[in-house]
C-alpha cells in the first residue's frame, strides 16, 4: 500500500503538467458558413485535395467567452458582435460537464439569451445550441477551437454543424459576475464533482498539441486567420 501512494505522489505531478484550467476569458472569432448548393460539396472536397480551405464563411464576428471551470463543472457567458469594441450583440449564458473520462474535446449548451442589441432578433440569438470546443496549444498560446450547431435542421455542413470559431485565452480573470447568472449553480458544481478517481477529478481536461488538429480544425485555422497548419 506505500508503495502505491508513493508511485500515485510520483504520477500525480506529472498529470498536472498536462492538466489545464479554461477559467478566464477568451477572445477571437465566430464564423457562419454560407449556405451552399449540393453542387457545391464536389468543389470543395477537391479544394481540400489541393491544400485549399474546405469551409466557406460569411463575415467573421467577434466572439468573448467568459469561463469557470471546477472540476468537470463548466459555466459562463458568451457574446457574438460584429465589433471588436465589447458592445453587446448576443450576449448568452452556457453551461456543460466534461465527459468522464480525461479530455481535450468537448461540448456546452447554450441556457438563455441574458442581453441582446436591440437590432438583433431574439431568433438570431437563439439560434445557436451548442458549441463542440476543441482545447489546443499554437505557438504557446492556447485556444479553442471548434463549430457551433443549431438546434433545427438549418445547418449547412455534412457534419450537421453551421458555423465555426477561434478563441484565444488572454486572461484569467472573468470581469463578469458569472455565478449569480446561474440559479442552479449548486447542482452544476454538485454534478461536476462527481468522480470514479482522485486524479480524473483533479485532471479532467488536457491540452492537445497541434498535431491533434484534424482537417476542419486546419479549415478552421486558415479561413479565419490566413494561417496554414502543416
Amino acid at each position: 500500500m506505500k508503495k502505491l501512494f508513493i508511485l500515485l505522489l510520483l504520477h500525480f505531478p506529472l498529470c498536472l503538467l498536462n492538466a489545464q484550467n479554461i477559467t478566464g476569458t477568451w477572445q477571437g472569432y465566430f464564423t457562419a458558413y454560407r449556405i451552399e448548393a449540393e453542387s457545391n460539396l464536389n468543389s470543395r472536397r477537391n479544394d481540400r485535395s489541393e491544400g485549399k480551405t474546405g469551409l466557406s464563411f460569411t463575415r467573421k464576428f467577434f466572439m468573448t467567452l467568459e469561463i469557470k471551470q471546477s472540476y468537470k463543472a463548466l459555466w459562463g457567458v458568451y457574446n457574438t458582435t460584429d465589433s471588436s469594441n465589447l458592445s453587446i450583440g448576443c450576449f448568452c449564458s452556457i453551461s456543460g460537464i466534461l465527459p468522464k473520462k480525461q479530455v481535450s474535446s468537448f461540448d456546452l449548451f447554450k441556457e438563455r439569451i441574458i442581453n441582446h442589441d436591440p437590432k438583433i432578433s431574439i431568433q438570431t440569438c437563439d439560434f445557436v445550441n451548442r458549441f463542440s470546443f476543441h482545447y489546443i496549444m499554437i505557438d504557446n498560446y492556447e485556444y479553442l477551437i471548434g463549430k457551433w450547431f443549431t438546434g433545427d435542421n438549418a445547418s449547412t455542413s455534412r457534419d450537421g454543424s453551421s458555423g465555426a470559431f477561434m478563441l484565444q485565452h488572454v486572461s484569467q480573470i472573468n470581469k463578469t459576475n458569472i455565478d449569480e447568472l446561474f440559479s442552479k449553480l449548486d447542482k452544476l458544481l454538485s454534478k461536476g464533482a462527481v468522480t470514479d478517481t482522485l486524479s480524473l477529478k483533479t485532471v479532467p481536461l488536457i491540452m492537445d498539441p497541434v498535431s491533434s488538429l484534424n482537417i476542419d480544425e486546419k479549415d478552421i485555422i486558415l479561413s479565419i486567420t490566413g494561417k496554414k497548419i502543416n
